[in-house]
C-alpha cells in the first residue's frame, strides 16, 4: 500500500483492523457500551471483553467514554477515514 505522498504503508495489524471495526460500529450519535458487541455482530454477553478492548482506542484519543456511552472523537474520525481511504 502507498499513501498519497508515495510512502509505503504496511498491511494493517490485527489490532488495527479491530480498531477500524470498532470505530466503524460507533454511530455519529455514539452508543452505550452494552450496545457495541451487538453492533459488531457478537454476542451481547461479550460486553466485558469488548469493553476491555476499548482501552487502546480511548488511550489513543480516538474514542471517548463518558457516563456509559462511547463516542468517536474528531481525531478518531480522521484516522478512520484516512486508513479506510488507503484500502479503496
Amino acid at each position: 500500500m502507498t499513501s498519497d505522498s508515495g510512502e509505503r504503508r504496511s498491511a494493517p495489524s490485527r489490532g488495527e483492523i479491530e480498531g477500524l471495526c470498532v470505530l466503524s460500529a460507533i454511530s455519529d450519535d455514539g452508543l452505550e457500551v452494552k450496545e457495541l458487541p451487538v453492533r459488531l455482530g457478537l454476542s451481547p454477553l461479550l460486553v466485558k471483553p469488548v469493553s476491555e478492548a476499548l482501552a487502546p482506542l480511548v488511550n489513543a484519543g480516538w474514542v471517548q467514554y463518558s457516563d456509559g456511552r462511547l463516542s468517536i472523537t474528531q481525531p478518531g474520525r480522521e484516522w478512520l477515514k484516512e486508513r479506510l481511504g488507503e484500502f479503496a
